[in-house]
């Protein structure tokens, strides 16, 4: 089952909406499979502390526990340094420079250019990233790319990603869960951009120290 996508629709029996709140600042998907008895939801908000959070869940209406594999998270994730314009006009040479790294500790992924496109021959070097970070708990597999998402697709054997080059950024958790009659499982993900060198040491001591989030 891939909630909200177009290559699964008419597979299953769904019924799909979209909410928001009065001031617009909170969007949530929905999409409940009548088949499998499941209810994936997706919910986008935004934290003045940590930045973008996309809190999902997935909930069991059924009368019977259910064991599954579950792959979600964040596509197309673009790293500091190059304006709106760039990307519009050069997004697959912007991402020949991209640098997509996983600190295996915390979970935490971190986006960013080798160096900064330009028309000079000389390096210019990217001082800040992207990053992203989950709460899950740390030895949950994660993928910092979209490179094995049909893999995934195909009930095929999904490998942890540590460092991918060249190729747009994406932050996934990979897990098993088993979710009993009538309850639900719930995650975050959460993005942020422009941090420099010391705040992302101050992430990765926070994730350490989870207690603090």
């Amino acid at each position: 089952w891939d909630p909200f996508s177009k290559a699964g629709r008419g597979l299953y029996d769904t019924t799909a909406s979209l909410y928001k709140n009065v001031v617009g600042n909170k969007l949530l998907f929905e999409e409940i499979n009548h088949d499998l008895g499941l209810e994936f939801r997706s919910l986008w908000t935004m934290s003045d502390r940590f930045g973008f959070v996309k809190q999902s869940e997935l909930a069991n209406s059924s009368s019977v526990p259910v064991t599954l594999r579950v792959l979600d998270g964040i596509e197309n994730i673009l790293p500091w340094g190059a304006g709106e314009e760039f990307h519009s006009r050069f997004s697959c040479l912007g991402d020949a420079y991209k640098q997509n790294e996983l600190d295996e500790e915390t979970g935490l992924g971190i986006y960013a250019f080798t160096s900064i496109p330009g028309d000079s021959p000389e390096p210019h070097e990217a001082l800040r990233a992207t990053v992203c970070w989950s709460t899950c708990p740390p030895d949950v597999p994660r993928l910092v790319s979209s490179v094995q998402l049909d893999a995934f697709r195909h009930g095929e054997f999904v490998r942890p990603e540590t460092r991918v080059c060249g190729r747009r950024g994406a932050y996934f958790v990979h897990t098993t869960l088993t979710i009993a009659a009538r309850e639900q499982a719930r995650w975050q993900i959460v993005a942020d951009v422009s941090r420099g060198h010391v705040d992302i040491a101050e992430l990765r001591r926070l994730l350490m120290t989870s207690s603090e989030l």
